[in-house]
């Protein structure tokens, strides 16, 4: 490194190789540790192999390789990458190298991410020693799994760079919460209460017709008709039984506010309600409402990490103290006076 820079070059693209970055990513600019001012770039091999190697292999299972394609693989994995840092980590230009020119191609609906100032290594939501790791077993997941799609939507809802308010922000993270839980009810066949089409089609007719001959109760013609409407509902698991079993099965939020339900206090989903029918937050709540906020983004990253395959392993998203738990308390008690 010191001889190039001492040659008067600005910048040197070197091999990205393992022994050398350790847990780093390739996907970062560097700077030579004896040329300070010397910028490194260095190269994925995974992904330049796909190019150099495997294009033109027709026995290769992601044969024929388009740009697009290539290009969603590359914005999956710096999801990946984003969600462990806690910021987004984006592609905005694409840079290609021809014999006698260099092509700059813009992405016009990426913008490039804004750093937050207190962000080091040590505000990663994965620690740093463990990134490697992490890159290496939640990729090979999420490349692998069903429904990817779905568990994309809920990295970015959660990753995303854009200004939200606290309300929209709110409702953004229960989205996610929401995308996740519906990838569980098709993955666990938890989306229809009576899955047999023709055991159901025989139960809505016995449904509809009590409606039509019910006498002990003088229903108008207006209602009978919204309850015919609305009899497919019927049917459908409540999302509070999806979750149920998606918590049993991952039992991580036992320190978090609770999600449904009023027994034990305002839930975060009755927030939700009141959010989407329109009240907005007043400021004697604020304070109240962002630690409901913390504890929603705290569900959707659980989730994330459940789908993830990495629950088990090292992160600083869970479990919390006590502290924590008696601040969400406090909190949820102060907001359910909102009305």
């Amino acid at each position: 490194g010191a001889v190039v820079a001492s040659m008067g070059f600005k910048g040197m693209l070197t091999e990205g190789a393992k022994y050398i970055l350790g847990w780093k990513s390739p996907h970062y600019m560097y700077h030579c540790n004896q040329a300070p001012s010397l910028k490194l770039l260095l190269r994925d091999f995974k992904l330049s192999d796909d190019i150099s190697l495997r294009f033109s292999n027709s026995e290769w299972s992601e044969y024929p390789l388009f740009a697009d394609k290539y290009i969603n693989w590359i914005d999956d994995f710096l999801l990946l990458v984003s969600f462990a840092e806690g910021h987004r980590v984006a592609l905005p230009r694409l840079q290609i190298c021809y014999p006698d020119k260099i092509c700059d191609i813009y992405r016009m609906n990426y913008s490039i991410p804004k750093l937050p100032e207190n962000h080091n290594f040590n505000s990663f939501r994965i620690p740093s020693n463990d990134f490697d790791q992490y890159i290496k077993k939640t990729w090979c997941r999420y490349q692998g799994v069903n429904r990817q799609d779905l568990i994309k939507i809920a990295l970015i809802s959660q990753v995303t760079d854009i200004q939200h308010s606290m309300e929209s922000r709110y409702l953004s993270l229960f989205s996610g919460v929401e995308t996740l839980l519906l990838r569980f009810r098709l993955e666990n066949n938890r989306e229809l209460v009576v899955s047999d089409k023709s055991r159901w089609e025989k139960l809505k007719r016995v449904v509809q017709k009590s409606i039509k001959e019910e006498k002990t109760i003088e229903l108008q013609k207006e209602e009978r008709m919204c309850l015919n409407n609305n009899i497919n509902s019927l049917n459908r698991v409540p999302l509070h039984k999806v979750f149920e079993t998606f918590a049993a099965k991952n039992d991580y939020f036992e320190d978090l506010w609770n999600f449904f339900g009023n027994k034990d206090g305002y839930s975060l989903t009755e927030i939700r309600n009141r959010l989407t029918h329109g009240h907005g937050i007043i400021e004697r709540y604020i304070a109240s409402f962002s630690v409901a906020l913390e504890n929603l983004e705290l569900y959707l990253q659980r989730m994330l990490l459940a789908e993830l395959g990495w629950i088990d392993e090292k992160s600083r998203l869970l479990p919390h103290d006590d502290f924590f738990v008696k601040k969400w308390q406090l909190a949820r008690q102060e907001i359910s006076n909102w009305k």
